[in-house]
């Protein structure tokens, strides 16, 4: 059971430090002698509410993120100096850090590419997936983060306020991901209708049931085998050390679309001495009362219980009650049930997919483009690829040649 919060705001006398420490550059991306068009800005931004008890209080509650830290990395191309510049976010997938599209050479093959006249000067923000089981599917919960505040208003707050040449137009701000990230890239388009005007993916976690009986479906009994479930034996604490990153996955997306605690009241406790976490007063909260598949204790966690509910049985079949909060978070639903009538209107949307992805999310993709043309009337431009003969196009191994084909895409897209 939840016993107890304790997580963070930031002052302003934190924030103020993290900026004036912008210096520390380097992480696997060459220093600024030796490429002299662009810098890299690697500091963590606070995205918090320390104001009242907003419904969304961002990063405010997130597991293991005292400081209500985002992790981002920022690509700033030298014509940043003197003339505005479009801007391209790009969400890490499970596992992935704010360095992960870094280390697999984005910073340099954009700076080259812009000197080459290939692609415009642009910004480009990376987002690093929350390392706590390898990432919340960029949802929303308590203990996940409510990312579509955050990749939303919020972000464009930030971009805002860090950087005078950041562009406040839709046509000139995109937004991207791979694999978990590639959802959360559609899913802040269709949270924030009107904020992104170009959307790049490559295969991920896109359809949650495969229009039925694939998806995510098949690697529910493969939790079970790992975790030792049976039909009698479902047991109230999981082992988050060891697990595997498929029950991985389900940790973090049970966490963000099925927690025990649905909703929340909470007061701040302002009295902690500054540059310390504040302390968060639970005053009442609203749980979900069938405990079928209930998960109660996480071992490994630093002994801090978060609840949550595994969308499956210990058959491995889906829990319909359960799994029903999951698929209200599929991207049809999401569509179906957003704010405006076609939230992606006007979005120039690039899909790459290859039948060789990793969880055969090269299906998930494929039904996914199926909904957006067949169901809601969209045009999606897609691009078929493959890895090479001993080397197929599965765990990243496909990420920069990728990344060349998205930079263009969104170029073009931000238009003159």
């Amino acid at each position: 059971m939840l016993r107890y919060i304790r997580y963070a705001l930031v002052v302003l006398t934190v924030l103020t430090v993290l900026l004036a420490a912008c210096d520390d550059r380097g992480r696997n991306v060459p220093t600024r002698t030796e490429v002299q068009r662009w810098e890299v800005d690697p500091t963590n931004r606070v995205f918090s509410d320390s104001t009242n008890n907003a419904d969304e209080p961002e990063l405010l509650m997130q597991i293991r993120n005292p400081f209500a830290f985002l992790e981002i990395e920022t690509y700033i191309p030298i014509e940043a100096s003197s003339q505005l510049v479009p801007t391209l976010i790009l969400l890490a997938p499970q596992g992935g850090g704010d360095t992960y599209f870094l280390e697999r050479g984005l910073f340099q093959l954009a700076h080259e590419m812009i000197a080459a006249g290939e692609i415009q000067p642009m910004m480009i923000v990376c987002v690093g997936n929350d390392p706590t089981f390898g990432g919340y599917f960029y949802g929303n919960s308590y203990p996940a983060g409510f990312y579509d505040r955050v990749l939303g208003d919020r972000m464009v707050e930030k971009l805002e306020f860090l950087f005078p040449s950041f562009m406040n137009e839709q046509q000139k701000m995109g937004i991207g991901g791979i694999g978990q990230g590639a959802y959360g890239a559609f899913r802040a388009a269709i949270q924030n209708p009107g904020v992104y005007g170009s959307i790049s993916v490559a295969d991920g976690p896109l359809d949650f049931d495969g229009d039925g009986s694939g998806g995510l479906i098949p690697y529910m009994s493969q939790v079970v085998a790992s975790q030792g479930l049976n039909p009698g034996n479902f047991p109230g604490a999981f082992d988050s050390v060891q697990a595997d990153p498929v029950t991985q996955m389900f940790i973090g997306g049970a966490i963000a679309f099925s927690p025990n605690d649905t909703a929340l009241t909470y007061q701040l406790d302002l009295t902690v001495d500054p540059g310390s976490p504040v302390g968060i007063n639970i005053t009442s909260r609203q749980q979900i009362n069938d405990n079928t598949t209930l998960v109660d204790h996480l071992i490994g966690l630093d002994n801090r219980d978060f609840d949550f509910h595994l969308p499956f049985d210990g058959t491995g079949s889906p829990y319909q009650p359960i799994w029903s909060m999951w698929m209200a978070n599929n991207l049809d639903s999401l569509h179906e049930n957003a704010t405006v009538a076609r939230p992606l209107d006007g979005v120039n949307m690039w899909i790459a997919n290859s039948p060789e992805a990793r969880l055969n999310w090269g299906a998930q993709t494929a039904n996914w483009i199926e909904t957006l043309r067949d169901q809601f009337g969209y045009a999606p431009e897609v691009f078929p690829y493959r890895g090479y003969q001993g080397y197929p196009a599965t765990d990243g191994h496909m990420v920069y040649d990728l990344l060349k084909e998205m930079l263009i895409f969104h170029s073009e897209s931000f238009g003159d």
